[in-house]
């Protein structure tokens, strides 16, 4: 099982998840190209003003899976933060849990919004 935690500051649990490996996928070995979603937030300087900034952004990326599992898998969402508020997401139901291994270039992204 693998299982792993994101904690900001050390020590607050913002959330947890994990995979238990099952079935091993054929993948390719060509590069493929691939887009996600990133939410940057800088907090202000001054505290309880609103971030100085807060954007989201379409993030490029260029990957090479080397080995990819699936499995069963879990995500849980832990403590209550002003800065975090991932707490608000309510999880209804895992569609699908992947572990993989691969080579990934981190691209440019494009500002999609900003707050």
């Amino acid at each position: 099982i693998l299982h792993g935690r994101m904690e900001r500051p050390t020590g607050n649990m913002i959330c947890s998840g994990g995979i238990r490996p099952e079935t091993l996928v054929e993948t390719s070995a060509d590069p493929a190209d691939s887009y996600g979603m990133a939410l940057r937030v800088i907090p202000s300087p001054v505290d309880g003003n609103a971030p100085s900034v807060a954007e989201l952004l379409r993030v490029h990326t260029v990957g090479t899976i080397k080995q990819m599992w699936e499995g069963t898998g879990w995500v849980e969402y832990h403590c209550h933060s002003a800065i975090d508020p991932w707490h608000k997401l309510k999880v209804r139901e895992v569609l699908s849990a992947q572990y993989r291994i691969s080579d990934m270039i981190l691209g440019f992204a494009e500002i999609v919004k900003t707050y």
